[in-house]
């Protein structure tokens, strides 16, 4: 059996050779792959701290295009409210 850590699993893509090569031994039946708990608990904590970073940089960039365009102050406009009628939430607000 081969034990792949965290720098090898990280650094492989899914569609690149390196994958495909582990498959095809693994097809065969020549050697078996495995991954401790602990390496995919890191790689899960990796990606949970990139999506973080990625996440407040689109809030960001949500927050500076309200404050950049003219309707920047309608909540309807980013998701946030109930769908307006007329302009920006003046007037009945549609059910």
């Amino acid at each position: 059996m081969i034990i792949l850590d965290t720098c090898v699993l990280k650094s492989t893509s899914l569609r690149g050779p390196e994958a495909e090569l582990l498959r095809a031994i693994s097809a065969v039946g020549v050697e078996s792959f495995g991954a401790p708990w602990i390496v995919v608990e890191e790689l899960a904590a990796q990606q949970a701290l990139s999506y973080a970073r990625k996440y407040e940089a689109a809030r960001a960039a949500v927050a500076d295009l309200a404050r950049a365009t003219p309707w920047g102050g309608c909540p309807y406009v980013f998701g946030q409210g109930p769908r307006p009628v007329g302009s920006c939430g003046q007037g009945r607000a549609e059910p």
